[in-house]
């Protein structure tokens, strides 16, 4: 057991169990506020997480070569490639195959059409950050990928 397996495990039993459940929501008691102080930590740790990946990027950038126009338009063809025919065909057939060959196994799939649309344009866009994060790190291709990305949302 993992110290996170350990804490789902805890948040859990606290939440079904109806006194502790009473004791937490209730506002005015010493755990009310501790489960408030831990939300506004949660809050801000996605922030900070930026701040801090920013900071390192910026400390170990490493001077590198200028690329060749060719390598960029190179960079912009994989980019657009990967975002938008590779990613999407492969997350929409794990999706479809899951459907098709296995629906006992994700019963809402078949139930709910939402939730297969939903999953279906979420897992075929990759999100913006880690896509330029990628960009910032190699330092290869930033300003292309920014352009990128701008276009596309």
């Amino acid at each position: 057991l993992t110290p996170p397996l350990c804490g789902v495990l805890a948040a859990v039993e606290m939440v079904l169990t109806s006194p502790m459940q009473q004791e937490i929501l209730e506002k005015d008691t010493y755990a009310h506020s501790l489960w408030a102080a831990v939300e506004t930590c949660g809050n801000g740790s996605i922030p900070l997480t930026l701040l801090t990946l920013g900071g390192q990027l910026r400390v170990r950038r490493v001077p590198r070569p200028v690329a060749s126009a060719s390598d960029k338009k190179r960079g912009v063809a994989l980019v657009l490639t990967g975002r938008f025919l590779i990613v999407p065909l492969f997350s929409c057939g794990a999706l479809l195959g899951i459907y098709m060959l296995v629906p006992w196994l994700v019963p809402l799939l078949r139930s709910d059409p939402v939730s297969f649309l939903t999953l279906s344009i979420v897992s075929a866009t990759p999100p913006a950050l880690n896509l330029l994060t990628v960009a910032q790190t190699l330092d290869v291709f930033e300003a292309d990928a920014a352009m990128i990305l701008s276009y596309a949302y």
